[in-house]
Protein backbone atom coordinates (compact mmCIF):
# COMPACT_ATOMS: atom_id res chain seq x y z
CA UNK A 1 0.00 0.00 0.00
CA UNK A 2 1.50 3.19 -1.39
CA UNK A 3 1.66 6.22 0.77
CA UNK A 4 -1.52 8.44 -1.01
CA UNK A 5 -3.50 4.93 -0.65
CA UNK A 6 -2.76 4.93 3.06
CA UNK A 7 -3.65 8.90 3.82
CA UNK A 8 -6.99 8.33 1.45
CA UNK A 9 -7.74 5.17 3.91
CA UNK A 10 -6.80 6.91 7.01
CA UNK A 11 -9.10 9.54 6.42
CA UNK A 12 -11.95 8.34 4.81
CA UNK A 13 -11.75 6.32 8.58
CA UNK A 14 -11.63 9.47 10.16
CA UNK A 15 -14.64 10.80 8.61
CA UNK A 16 -16.76 7.09 8.94
CA UNK A 17 -15.71 7.39 12.46
CA UNK A 18 -16.56 11.13 13.02
CA UNK A 19 -19.77 10.91 11.30
CA UNK A 20 -20.79 7.75 13.18
CA UNK A 21 -20.25 9.65 16.41
CA UNK A 22 -22.59 12.54 15.11
CA UNK A 23 -25.30 10.20 14.43
CA UNK A 24 -25.07 8.49 17.85
CA UNK A 25 -26.21 11.75 19.02
CA UNK A 26 -29.92 11.71 17.17
CA UNK A 27 -32.63 9.94 17.96
CA UNK A 28 -33.42 6.32 16.79
CA UNK A 29 -35.29 7.46 14.50
CA UNK A 30 -33.69 10.02 12.75
CA UNK A 31 -30.23 8.21 12.90
CA UNK A 32 -31.70 5.33 11.23
CA UNK A 33 -33.22 7.74 8.56
CA UNK A 34 -30.44 9.85 7.90
CA UNK A 35 -27.50 7.59 9.55
CA UNK A 36 -28.11 4.51 7.46
CA UNK A 37 -27.93 4.09 3.75
CA UNK A 38 -29.93 0.75 3.73
CA UNK A 39 -27.08 -1.44 3.86
CA UNK A 40 -26.38 -4.24 6.45
CA UNK A 41 -23.11 -5.93 7.27
CA UNK A 42 -24.02 -9.70 8.18
CA UNK A 43 -20.84 -10.66 10.76
CA UNK A 44 -21.48 -14.61 11.51
CA UNK A 45 -19.27 -15.77 13.93
CA UNK A 46 -19.34 -19.83 13.83
CA UNK A 47 -16.08 -21.25 16.49
CA UNK A 48 -13.23 -20.26 14.03
CA UNK A 49 -14.98 -19.35 11.15
CA UNK A 50 -15.86 -16.01 10.55
CA UNK A 51 -17.96 -14.79 6.91
CA UNK A 52 -18.74 -11.27 6.22
CA UNK A 53 -21.75 -10.58 3.78
CA UNK A 54 -22.98 -7.09 2.48
CA UNK A 55 -26.83 -7.02 2.54
CA UNK A 56 -28.86 -4.63 0.76
CA UNK A 57 -32.81 -4.92 0.46
CA UNK A 58 -32.93 -9.25 -0.16
CA UNK A 59 -29.79 -9.18 -2.12
CA UNK A 60 -26.59 -10.59 -0.36
CA UNK A 61 -22.98 -10.68 -1.41
CA UNK A 62 -19.96 -12.38 0.25
CA UNK A 63 -16.97 -10.24 0.94
CA UNK A 64 -14.96 -12.93 2.25
CA UNK A 65 -14.25 -15.34 5.33
CA UNK A 66 -11.89 -15.75 7.68
CA UNK A 67 -10.44 -18.98 9.67
CA UNK A 68 -9.16 -17.15 13.41
CA UNK A 69 -7.19 -20.55 13.96
CA UNK A 70 -4.67 -18.71 11.22
CA UNK A 71 -4.22 -15.44 12.65
CA UNK A 72 -3.33 -13.67 15.76
CA UNK A 73 -5.18 -10.95 17.19
CA UNK A 74 -3.23 -8.54 14.88
CA UNK A 75 -3.43 -10.79 11.97
CA UNK A 76 -6.74 -10.96 12.69
CA UNK A 77 -7.83 -7.42 12.50
CA UNK A 78 -5.58 -7.14 9.49
CA UNK A 79 -7.44 -9.32 7.52
CA UNK A 80 -10.57 -8.61 8.58
CA UNK A 81 -10.44 -4.73 7.18
CA UNK A 82 -8.85 -6.34 3.74
CA UNK A 83 -11.95 -8.00 3.55
CA UNK A 84 -14.24 -5.22 3.94
CA UNK A 85 -12.40 -2.94 1.88
CA UNK A 86 -14.06 -4.37 -0.75
CA UNK A 87 -17.62 -3.75 -0.11
CA UNK A 88 -19.44 -0.41 0.09
CA UNK A 89 -20.44 0.12 3.40
CA UNK A 90 -20.34 3.55 4.45
CA UNK A 91 -22.27 3.93 7.73
CA UNK A 92 -24.30 0.02 7.10
CA UNK A 93 -25.93 -1.43 10.11
CA UNK A 94 -23.42 -3.81 11.54
CA UNK A 95 -25.41 -7.41 12.38
CA UNK A 96 -23.07 -10.33 14.61
CA UNK A 97 -24.89 -13.53 13.41
CA UNK A 98 -24.15 -16.67 15.54
CA UNK A 99 -25.48 -20.16 14.91
CA UNK A 100 -28.53 -21.28 15.62
CA UNK A 101 -27.62 -24.12 17.59
CA UNK A 102 -25.45 -22.10 20.03
CA UNK A 103 -29.15 -20.44 21.10
CA UNK A 104 -31.83 -22.12 23.53
CA UNK A 105 -35.48 -21.04 22.48
CA UNK A 106 -38.63 -21.46 25.06
CA UNK A 107 -42.49 -20.79 24.77
CA UNK A 108 -42.86 -18.92 28.68
CA UNK A 109 -46.15 -18.95 30.14
CA UNK A 110 -46.72 -15.78 32.18
CA UNK A 111 -49.61 -13.53 33.83
CA UNK A 112 -50.69 -10.60 32.32
CA UNK A 113 -49.40 -8.57 34.49
CA UNK A 114 -46.27 -9.72 33.93
CA UNK A 115 -46.43 -7.35 30.73
CA UNK A 116 -45.59 -3.73 32.23
CA UNK A 117 -42.36 -5.18 33.25
CA UNK A 118 -41.53 -8.49 31.05
CA UNK A 119 -37.87 -8.46 31.08
CA UNK A 120 -37.45 -7.58 34.63
CA UNK A 121 -39.99 -10.85 35.31
CA UNK A 122 -37.96 -12.42 32.74
CA UNK A 123 -34.90 -11.86 34.01
CA UNK A 124 -36.28 -13.52 37.68
CA UNK A 125 -37.50 -16.31 36.33
CA UNK A 126 -34.73 -17.35 33.81
CA UNK A 127 -33.49 -20.32 36.04
CA UNK A 128 -37.09 -21.61 35.97
CA UNK A 129 -37.42 -21.80 32.20
CA UNK A 130 -33.92 -22.14 30.97
CA UNK A 131 -30.47 -24.97 32.44
CA UNK A 132 -29.18 -20.96 32.70
CA UNK A 133 -29.20 -18.09 35.51
CA UNK A 134 -29.62 -14.59 34.31
CA UNK A 135 -26.24 -13.82 34.50
CA UNK A 136 -24.84 -16.40 32.27
CA UNK A 137 -27.14 -15.38 29.44
CA UNK A 138 -28.05 -12.22 26.88
CA UNK A 139 -32.16 -12.76 25.86
CA UNK A 140 -34.48 -11.25 24.19
CA UNK A 141 -38.31 -11.95 23.80
CA UNK A 142 -41.86 -10.41 22.26
CA UNK A 143 -45.20 -11.58 23.33
CA UNK A 144 -47.00 -14.26 20.54
CA UNK A 145 -50.51 -14.44 22.42
CA UNK A 146 -53.04 -12.96 24.47
CA UNK A 147 -55.88 -14.80 26.59
CA UNK A 148 -57.47 -11.60 28.52
CA UNK A 149 -59.96 -13.84 29.79
CA UNK A 150 -57.49 -16.07 31.69
CA UNK A 151 -55.06 -13.15 32.07
CA UNK A 152 -52.50 -15.28 30.64
CA UNK A 153 -49.88 -14.18 28.06
CA UNK A 154 -47.08 -16.37 25.21
CA UNK A 155 -43.85 -15.12 25.20
CA UNK A 156 -41.54 -16.37 22.88
CA UNK A 157 -38.11 -16.21 24.53
CA UNK A 158 -34.43 -16.35 23.12
CA UNK A 159 -31.45 -16.83 24.88
CA UNK A 160 -27.78 -17.37 23.89
CA UNK A 161 -24.59 -17.56 26.90
CA UNK A 162 -22.92 -14.96 27.59
CA UNK A 163 -19.69 -16.91 26.70
CA UNK A 164 -20.51 -17.26 22.60
CA UNK A 165 -21.81 -13.83 22.60
CA UNK A 166 -19.02 -11.97 24.75
CA UNK A 167 -16.52 -13.81 22.53
CA UNK A 168 -18.32 -12.31 18.76
CA UNK A 169 -18.92 -8.83 20.62
CA UNK A 170 -15.31 -8.42 21.26
CA UNK A 171 -13.95 -10.17 17.62
CA UNK A 172 -16.03 -7.54 16.43
CA UNK A 173 -15.09 -4.66 18.02
CA UNK A 174 -11.44 -5.37 18.47
CA UNK A 175 -11.49 -5.07 14.85
CA UNK A 176 -12.82 -1.30 15.31
CA UNK A 177 -16.60 -1.93 14.38
CA UNK A 178 -19.36 -1.32 16.79
CA UNK A 179 -22.19 -4.08 16.31
CA UNK A 180 -25.74 -2.41 16.31
CA UNK A 181 -27.57 -5.99 16.34
CA UNK A 182 -27.54 -9.53 17.50
CA UNK A 183 -29.17 -12.59 15.89
CA UNK A 184 -29.63 -15.56 14.58
CA UNK A 185 -27.50 -16.53 11.32
CA UNK A 186 -30.44 -18.94 10.15
CA UNK A 187 -34.11 -19.70 10.38
CA UNK A 188 -37.35 -17.92 9.40
CA UNK A 189 -37.29 -14.42 8.68
CA UNK A 190 -39.74 -13.76 12.32
CA UNK A 191 -36.23 -14.59 13.89
CA UNK A 192 -34.49 -11.66 13.15
CA UNK A 193 -36.98 -9.66 14.84
CA UNK A 194 -34.87 -10.49 18.09
CA UNK A 195 -32.04 -8.33 19.18
CA UNK A 196 -29.47 -10.69 21.30
CA UNK A 197 -27.01 -7.63 21.81
CA UNK A 198 -27.07 -6.32 25.67
CA UNK A 199 -27.47 -2.86 26.16
CA UNK A 200 -24.16 -2.18 27.15
CA UNK A 201 -22.88 -2.92 23.71
CA UNK A 202 -24.87 0.16 21.92
CA UNK A 203 -24.66 2.79 24.99
CA UNK A 204 -22.34 4.47 23.13
CA UNK A 205 -24.20 5.26 20.18
CA UNK A 206 -27.09 6.83 22.53
CA UNK A 207 -24.87 9.16 24.20
CA UNK A 208 -27.18 12.14 26.05
CA UNK A 209 -25.29 15.67 25.33
CA UNK A 210 -25.72 17.82 28.48
CA UNK A 211 -27.18 15.75 31.38
CA UNK A 212 -29.47 17.48 34.30
CA UNK A 213 -26.79 19.18 36.19
CA UNK A 214 -24.50 20.55 33.61
CA UNK A 215 -27.89 22.26 32.39
CA UNK A 216 -28.48 23.61 36.05
CA UNK A 217 -24.18 24.49 36.06
CA UNK A 218 -24.64 26.17 32.36
CA UNK A 219 -28.19 27.92 33.68
CA UNK A 220 -25.84 29.56 36.57
CA UNK A 221 -22.46 30.46 34.38
CA UNK A 222 -24.82 32.51 32.01
CA UNK A 223 -26.62 34.08 34.67
CA UNK A 224 -23.30 35.54 35.65
CA UNK A 225 -22.05 36.75 32.45
CA UNK A 226 -25.67 38.70 32.19
CA UNK A 227 -24.60 40.14 35.75
CA UNK A 228 -21.45 41.25 35.13
CA UNK A 229 -21.01 42.36 30.96
CA UNK A 230 -24.55 43.40 30.05
CA UNK A 231 -26.67 46.48 30.69
CA UNK A 232 -28.60 46.91 33.40
CA UNK A 233 -31.41 47.50 31.76
CA UNK A 234 -30.96 44.33 29.76
CA UNK A 235 -30.34 41.89 33.05
CA UNK A 236 -33.90 41.62 34.12
CA UNK A 237 -35.17 40.62 30.88
CA UNK A 238 -32.53 38.21 30.93
CA UNK A 239 -32.53 36.70 34.18
CA UNK A 240 -36.24 36.29 33.96
CA UNK A 241 -35.27 33.84 30.66
CA UNK A 242 -32.63 32.20 32.86
CA UNK A 243 -35.07 31.61 35.78
CA UNK A 244 -37.88 29.71 33.47
CA UNK A 245 -35.10 27.80 31.97
CA UNK A 246 -34.41 26.34 35.74
CA UNK A 247 -38.31 26.42 36.25
CA UNK A 248 -38.34 23.37 33.47
CA UNK A 249 -35.36 21.62 34.41
CA UNK A 250 -36.50 21.76 37.87
CA UNK A 251 -40.37 20.53 36.19
CA UNK A 252 -38.10 17.80 34.46
CA UNK A 253 -36.53 17.08 37.63
CA UNK A 254 -39.68 16.67 39.43
CA UNK A 255 -40.94 14.62 36.57
CA UNK A 256 -37.66 12.15 36.25
CA UNK A 257 -38.24 11.47 40.25
CA UNK A 258 -41.57 10.49 39.57
CA UNK A 259 -40.93 8.18 36.68
CA UNK A 260 -38.59 6.83 39.23
CA UNK A 261 -40.84 6.05 41.77
CA UNK A 262 -43.02 4.42 39.10
CA UNK A 263 -40.35 2.44 38.06
CA UNK A 264 -39.75 1.20 41.63
CA UNK A 265 -43.58 0.86 42.22
CA UNK A 266 -44.05 -1.74 38.93
CA UNK A 267 -40.15 -3.71 40.07
CA UNK A 268 -42.97 -4.40 43.40
CA UNK A 269 -45.25 -5.52 41.66
CA UNK A 270 -43.14 -7.72 39.35
CA UNK A 271 -41.23 -9.31 42.10
CA UNK A 272 -44.66 -10.01 43.89
CA UNK A 273 -46.29 -11.57 40.51
CA UNK A 274 -43.48 -14.63 40.97
CA UNK A 275 -42.94 -14.57 44.18
CA UNK A 276 -47.16 -15.81 44.16
CA UNK A 277 -46.12 -18.31 40.86
CA UNK A 278 -43.25 -19.54 42.78
CA UNK A 279 -45.90 -20.26 46.18
CA UNK A 280 -48.16 -22.60 43.28
CA UNK A 281 -47.77 -26.25 42.72
CA UNK A 282 -48.07 -26.58 38.60
CA UNK A 283 -50.61 -28.39 37.12
CA UNK A 284 -47.74 -30.77 35.89
CA UNK A 285 -46.53 -31.38 39.39
CA UNK A 286 -50.25 -32.01 40.68
CA UNK A 287 -51.02 -35.05 37.36
CA UNK A 288 -48.05 -36.19 38.51
CA UNK A 289 -49.40 -36.31 42.52
CA UNK A 290 -52.49 -37.72 41.10
CA UNK A 291 -51.07 -40.79 39.07
CA UNK A 292 -48.67 -41.46 41.78
CA UNK A 293 -51.27 -41.96 43.87
CA UNK A 294 -54.55 -43.41 42.23
CA UNK A 295 -54.48 -47.20 41.87
CA UNK A 296 -53.27 -48.76 37.90
CA UNK A 297 -56.80 -49.85 37.74
CA UNK A 298 -58.23 -46.29 37.37
CA UNK A 299 -58.88 -44.40 34.24
CA UNK A 300 -58.79 -40.66 33.77
CA UNK A 301 -61.03 -38.87 31.68
CA UNK A 302 -60.80 -35.03 33.28
CA UNK A 303 -57.89 -33.67 35.09
CA UNK A 304 -58.88 -29.82 35.56
CA UNK A 305 -57.89 -26.88 37.47
CA UNK A 306 -59.35 -23.40 38.16
CA UNK A 307 -57.97 -21.20 40.74
CA UNK A 308 -57.13 -23.39 43.68
CA UNK A 309 -59.76 -25.67 42.83
CA UNK A 310 -58.87 -29.23 41.14
CA UNK A 311 -61.16 -31.82 39.27
CA UNK A 312 -60.70 -35.15 38.82
CA UNK A 313 -63.11 -37.37 36.96
CA UNK A 314 -63.25 -40.98 35.26
CA UNK A 315 -63.19 -45.06 35.74
CA UNK A 316 -61.95 -47.31 38.33
CA UNK A 317 -62.87 -50.62 39.84
CA UNK A 318 -63.56 -49.17 43.26
CA UNK A 319 -64.25 -45.48 42.76
CA UNK A 320 -64.76 -45.52 46.74
CA UNK A 321 -61.77 -45.83 47.49
CA UNK A 322 -60.31 -42.91 45.96
CA UNK A 323 -61.06 -40.82 48.27
CA UNK A 324 -58.99 -41.91 50.76
CA UNK A 325 -56.02 -42.34 48.78
CA UNK A 326 -56.21 -38.67 47.19
CA UNK A 327 -56.28 -37.40 50.99
CA UNK A 328 -52.54 -38.46 51.33
CA UNK A 329 -51.10 -35.84 49.09
CA UNK A 330 -49.26 -33.44 50.83
CA UNK A 331 -50.97 -30.65 48.22
CA UNK A 332 -54.27 -31.23 48.24
CA UNK A 333 -57.06 -30.94 51.16
CA UNK A 334 -60.96 -31.03 51.44
CA UNK A 335 -61.78 -34.22 48.82
CA UNK A 336 -64.96 -34.96 48.06
CA UNK A 337 -67.09 -36.92 45.50
CA UNK A 338 -68.95 -34.01 43.50
CA UNK A 339 -71.78 -36.36 42.59
CA UNK A 340 -72.71 -40.07 43.19
CA UNK A 341 -70.36 -42.83 41.79
CA UNK A 342 -72.46 -44.82 39.45
CA UNK A 343 -71.81 -48.12 37.70
CA UNK A 344 -70.80 -47.59 33.84
CA UNK A 345 -71.97 -50.94 32.07
CA UNK A 346 -70.11 -50.27 29.33
CA UNK A 347 -66.70 -50.34 30.79
CA UNK A 348 -68.06 -52.93 33.53
CA UNK A 349 -66.47 -50.01 35.88
CA UNK A 350 -67.30 -47.03 38.38
CA UNK A 351 -67.60 -43.64 37.15
CA UNK A 352 -66.12 -40.75 39.73
CA UNK A 353 -66.17 -37.49 40.23
CA UNK A 354 -64.00 -36.00 42.38
CA UNK A 355 -63.19 -32.50 43.80
CA UNK A 356 -60.25 -31.30 46.10
CA UNK A 357 -58.43 -27.44 47.07
CA UNK A 358 -54.96 -27.04 46.15
CA UNK A 359 -52.69 -26.16 48.69
CA UNK A 360 -49.78 -23.61 48.49
CA UNK A 361 -46.44 -24.37 49.17
CA UNK A 362 -46.17 -22.41 52.76
CA UNK A 363 -49.67 -24.41 53.46
CA UNK A 364 -47.64 -27.58 53.35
Amino acid sequence: MDLLTLIKDRIGRFFAWWFGELAGCLPDRLRLLFGRNGRKLWISVAGDSVTFEQVKGEAVQQLGSLDLSQHGLAGQAESAREILSGGKLGQAEVVIRLPRDRSLRRTVDLPLPALENLREVLTFEMDRHTPFKSDEVYFDSRVTARDSQNKRIKVDLLVVTREVADRAIDLVTGWGLRPDRMELAEGPGEDQEFNLLPAMAGAAKRRIPFRLSGVLVLATCVAMAVAVYLPLTHKRADLRKIEARLQKVRTEATGADKLNKQFEEMVKRSRFVVRQKRSRYTVTELLNEVTLLLPDNTWLLQFARKGNNLTISGYSVKASALIGLVEESEMLSKVSFRSPVTTDPRVGRERFNISASVLSRSQE
